[in-house]
């Protein structure tokens, strides 16, 4: 599990990040990524993984009519 939270924390540090680029940055097998690949995206909601590339979803803000911020 720490592993995970280490490649967790390095995606939302460099995002977006190409897979080649966590196998080599961490020192992970390809085969080896895809295994934490899947809980990973699991475990850490707002990590995902689409097309070779992991990136963060952030939440949207909306505003109030009345122009306050509202967050979720």
């Amino acid at each position: 599990m720490a592993t995970v939270m280490e490649l967790a924390s390095f995606i939302r540090k460099h995002e977006p990040v190409r897979f080649g680029v966590v196998c080599t940055k961490k020192h992970i097998a390809p085969s080896t990524l895809y295994g934490y690949i899947k809980i990973m995206l699991d475990v850490c909601l707002d990590i995902k993984y689409e097309n070779g590339v992991f990136y963060v979803e952030r939440e949207k803000h909306h505003r109030m009519p009345d122009g306050v911020l509202v967050e979720k």
